[in-house]
């Protein structure tokens, strides 16, 4: 998950407006650390194709 999510982070970088976020590594490696995946809480998972 982490470097698909690394990856979407890096393309995403450079937009300008509410989209335009810029996380430093560190803070994104202890985001990706404590994240805990929905489990029991009525998600739906969605499959996309790698470009």
């Amino acid at each position: 998950m982490q470097e698909a999510t690394r990856s979407r982070e890096h393309r995403a970088g450079g937009e300008v407006g509410a989209n335009g976020v810029t996380v430093d590594g560190e803070l994104f490696d202890r985001y990706v650390a404590q994240f805990e995946e929905p489990r029991g809480e009525g998600e739906q998972v969605v499959v996309q194709s790698s470009r």
